[in-house]
């Protein structure tokens, strides 16, 4: 494990990602000190990412926690907005949040769009299979015919995906 500054790496995180689309002017951070709050996005129903705790009804998960940990470093409050997956990159563009923390994977079309802070975590992709089925590894996947998940941003399972 890294010894890592903790205050410089979520600094870091935040500069990054409040510049995260193209036509955000240069002094977005200094309205937001102005403004003594961020507005951070994150997936709305993303359990351990971004959900809502069913007892309490208020934002939980990863993503709320990096976003609440910005704030407290910037020293401004923190206003959460639950996002569905589609609407977080057009509410980012229209400015109607200042940041994303959201499991959101790199993609070269995605960074036409938005810049992306450092990558601050990792996700794992699981396969299902029967457990008699003699597939231990992604490589005994080769020459089988098997289903899979679209989705533009998961990595793909096997090269002739």
């Amino acid at each position: 494990m890294h010894n890592f500054n903790k205050p410089a790496v979520i600094l870091g995180l935040a500069a990054a990602a409040i510049f995260a689309s193209s036509s955000v002017l240069a002094n977005k951070l200094a309205d937001i000190k102005a403004r003594g709050s961020i507005i951070c996005g994150t997936q709305n129903a993303s359990s351990p990412y971004g959900f809502q705790d069913p007892k309490t009804r208020e934002y939980v998960g990863y993503d709320v926690d990096i976003c609440n940990a910005i704030a407290k470093q910037m020293g401004v409050k923190l206003v959460h907005k639950g996002l569905s997956t589609e609407a977080r990159i057009p509410e980012l563009k229209m400015g109607r949040v200042d940041m994303v923390a959201g499991a959101m994977a790199y993609l070269p079309s995605r960074a036409k769009e938005v810049d992306y802070s450092l990558q601050y975590l990792e996700g794992n992709i699981r396969v299902l299979v029967k457990k008699n089925s003699g597939i231990k590894t992604l490589a005994d996947l080769a020459g089988k015919k098997y289903v899979r998940h679209q989705v533009r941003a998961r990595r793909r399972l096997h090269p002739k995906c």
